[in-house]
């Protein structure tokens, strides 16, 4: 396909202060894993970034810009950073999108709307602080806290 396409059979894996930057492409690109350390980053612009896996992963690097992630398939994504530059929104159509690792790494949903279709699952995850989730919840998924830290919804949830 064209130049700013990434291979949709492809997973990628982020580390070393590489970046994934799809603020230029014509569009949604889609990937089949993702992975990364906390030096990764992904830079959305206005695209949207799908990730269509049935695997599990962890991504702990910055997400920013006020496109859309959306996550499809039955695996569980982990997102451990703190990073609040993301403001686009995120849609879970499948699986789980995991807030935090268990342990002292909280990870964040950004500031936009959240929309859970078709019983997908956001699962919050830490065990210290007290993250409070002003992001509008909507959708037909389940809203879970399994750590041991407390978590505030604030926003308008449905």
């Amino acid at each position: 396909n064209g130049i700013d396409t990434i291979r949709q059979s492809s997973g990628l894996i982020i580390k070393n202060d590489g970046t994934l930057d799809i603020s230029g492409s014509s569009g949604a690109q889609t990937l089949r894993g993702l992975s990364g350390d906390e030096f990764a980053a992904i830079v959305l612009g206005n695209n949207s970034l799908v990730l269509d896996s049935d695997l599990s992963s962890t991504y702990a690097g910055r997400i920013v810009g006020v496109g859309t992630f959306i996550k499809n398939g039955t695996g569980t994504l982990t997102l451990t950073s703190t990073s609040t530059n993301f403001s686009g929104g995120m849609i879970v159509n499948g699986g789980t999108v995991q807030i935090g690792d268990g342990n002292f790494n909280m990870g964040s949903t950004g500031t936009g709307p959240i929309t859970l279709n078709n019983n997908a699952v956001l699962e919050f995850n830490h065990r210290v602080g007290l993250p409070n989730i002003g992001s509008a919840i909507t959708g037909t998924g389940t809203v879970r806290n399994t750590g041991q830290g407390n978590t505030t919804l604030s926003g308008n949830n449905t």
